[in-house]
């Protein structure tokens, strides 16, 4: 998923994750940087979007077998 932000964005959540094992989700800023939060189970939080330019939502399955994720994100 991409979010185009054409000015500041106050913040974003988002939601979703496997019951049972840990994964991380985040957002890649437009320079690149990850910033993102290692939990399982549902997952609402919250990440300042404080730069113009294209973020990207991403999930890291850092597990041995694999994990479904279903999510959505709001942008205020």
């Amino acid at each position: 998923m991409k979010l185009e932000v054409k000015q500041l964005v106050k913040n974003m959540e988002k939601a979703g994750a496997p019951v049972n094992q840990y994964v991380n989700v985040g957002v890649i800023e437009p320079g690149g940087t990850k910033r993102y939060v290692r939990e399982k189970g549902d997952i609402y939080d919250k990440f300042s979007l404080d730069q113009t330019g294209k973020y990207r939502m991403f999930v890291k399955n850092k597990n041995d077998g694999a994990v479904d994720v279903e999510g959505s994100y709001i942008v205020r």
